[in-house]
This record gives structure tokens, C-alpha cells and sequence, in this order.
């Protein structure tokens, strides 16, 4: 039994790294760089990819926020 609830598959897991490796694809796109003028420095490729996390969440959310309506 408990060896069941240790191995079992995580939806949830399997769900959120998907996510993460979504929004780090995206932030990596070369046009965000080259094309709109987003610094290639450590900095402008993390600032990208927070706001790619930011927008993810806020999508999450729903169209009405945290507050359900």
C-alpha cells in the first residue's frame, strides 16, 4: 500500500513541468531578441522568462482573477 501511493503516477507533476518547459521554450525564442530589442544579457533572458511565468499565471487564473467572480 504504501509503496502504491509512493510510485503513483502525479498529473499534477507531469502537468507543471510541461508548463515549465513551455514557458522556457518560449522565452527563448531568437525574434524576442533580435527583432524587439529584449537584452541577450543573463539579465533580458531571465526578465523574458518571468514574464512569460507571469502571463502563464495569469492565464491560470481565469478571467477573473483569484476572486472566482
Amino acid at each position: 500500500m504504501l509503496l502504491d501511493r509512493l510510485f503513483r503516477p502525479r498529473p499534477a507533476l507531469s502537468a507543471g513541468r510541461a508548463l515549465y518547459l513551455r514557458a522556457v521554450d518560449q522565452s527563448r525564442t531568437p525574434s524576442l531578441y533580435a527583432d524587439l530589442g529584449a537584452p541577450d544579457t543573463l539579465e533580458g533572458r531571465f526578465e523574458i522568462y518571468s514574464l512569460h511565468v507571469v502571463l502563464l499565471l495569469d492565464r491560470l487564473r481565469g478571467p477573473f482573477g483569484e476572486k472566482g467572480g
